[in-house]
Formats: structure tokens, C-alpha cells, sequence
């Protein structure tokens, strides 16, 4: 959201960024079971479907599942996107950039994570303006 400028329901409902959603949390449920966490559901959805998510037909029904639950936030407006929005420093590298070193440390790939941490660091603190086209390098990963 902070990257892009659209609220929660909008990021949920769009197939695009759905598709981009799953990949993200497909690493970070990856990375977490890598460390021995046990992951609790998401938006009411096993995480074990997120990191089994690895084709687009899984992709395609993780992603309708999740637009189910949009309906249910409507109105709503990230806290990452409110601190863009107001030119505030973000948590970017304790979230996505955390799940990015920890899953190196464990072996395990995290493409999107880390182009989410690169497309933040690719603006200064306060210069970063939500706009889909953010999402680019996120796009070009996608299978």
C-alpha cells in the first residue's frame, strides 16, 4: 500500500496486486516455517496455502479467497501508506526487510520481499509518492 496508494479493501480486490500479496506473503510464511515458527492463519486463511501457493491456479484461488475478505475492510488505509503519505520514515526494514536478511540467513529466496525493500530505499525519506507504478519491479518478478 505504501507503495502503491490504494487502501486495504482496493489492494485485496484488484487481481494484480492480489497476485502480487500472495507471492509476499508466500515468502514470509516460507521463511517463517524455515525457522521453525508455526504460522497462524491470515485473513482467515491457512498459511500453509500461502506458502503451497506456487502456481498460478493455486495463486489464482488463494487470490479470490483473499478478495472475500476485502468486503470486510472497506474504508481502511494501511499504516505503511499513512506514513508515506505523510513523509514519514517507514517500518519497511523491520517487515519486509526482516523477512528478506532472516530468510537469507536461511536459505530461502524472498525476490518480492526484497524488491519491496529496494523500491523504498529507492526514495529518500519523505520523497517516495503512492503510485502503482512503484509496483513495476514487483511485476516483472511475477511468473
Amino acid at each position: 500500500a505504501g507503495l502503491s496508494g490504494p487502501g486495504t479493501a482496493e489492494l485485496r480486490s484488484e487481481p494484480l496486486t492480489r497476485r502480487l500479496a500472495v507471492h509476499i506473503g508466500a515468502e514470509v510464511v516460507r521463511v517463517g516455517h524455515a525457522l521453525g515458527h508455526r504460522i497462524e492463519p491470515i485473513l482467515g486463511i491457512a498459511a500453509e496455502r500461502f506458502a503451497a501457493a506456487t502456481d498460478s491456479g493455486a495463486i489464482d484461488i488463494l487470490g479470490k479467497d483473499i478478495a472475500a475478505d476485502a468486503m470486510s475492510r472497506t474504508g481502511g488505509r494501511p499504516s505503511m501508506l499513512q506514513d508515506v503519505m505523510k513523509g514519514r520514515r517507514t517500518e519497511i526494514d523491520y517487515l519486509n526487510g526482516f523477512v528478506a536478511a532472516e530468510g537469507r540467513g536461511a536459505g530461502v529466496p524472498t525476490p518480492f520481499n526484497d524488491a519491496v525493500v529496494a523500491a523504498f530505499h529507492a526514495h529518500a525519506v519523505g520523497a517516495l509518492r503512492p503510485d502503482l507504478r512503484n509496483l513495476d519491479p514487483l511485476v516483472r518478478l511475477l511468473p
